[in-house]
């Protein structure tokens, strides 16, 4: 997806992660171990949950969202995620860095975008998102360093 406005970027994000959904959908149903389908089953809500924080920001109203970028920036991420796979005894800490290595690559689409924002208030406005983004991130990491203590 080419990146034109900041909406467009708050769309991909929708979609990636509810694309990420169904990645952890598929891989649950083929993991092995029980508490590594846990997490996975965990990760599918989480990934639903933050696909619908991102489509709810679609609905606010906001000059920022309308933005258009000179630069844009190609993402391919959700055909990326056809080629993504685990073990089928892969642990909790297999999917938790992979769960990291792939939000990671959404972060950096953002932040990619942000030196590059032409007004403040784009500007502003992704800084805000990325700062939740990275928020959701801490969290989910606790959560599930949590399910490992289980």
């Amino acid at each position: 997806m080419r990146f034109k406005t900041v909406r467009d970027l708050v769309n991909h994000l929708c979609e990636s992660h509810f694309a990420l959904s169904k990645l952890y959908q598929r891989l649950a149903d083929n993991a092995d171990a029980e508490r590594t389908r846990m997490m996975l089953h965990y990760l599918v809500d989480h990934e639903k949950k933050v696909s619908d924080d991102y489509a709810s920001v679609l609905k606010t109203p906001g000059e920022a969202l309308d933005t258009w970028f000179d630069n844009a920036i190609d993402s391919h991420f959700d055909k990326s995620l056809t080629y993504v796979d685990i073990k089928a005894n892969a642990t909790q800490e297999d999917v938790l860095e992979l769960a990291l290595s792939l939000d990671n690559k959404l972060l950096a689409d953002i932040e990619a975008l942000v030196p590059q924002c032409p007004s403040q208030e784009s500007k502003t406005f992704l800084e805000g998102l990325l700062s939740s983004a990275q928020d959701i991130q801490h969290r989910f990491v606790h959560q599930t360093m949590r399910m490992q203590d289980l």
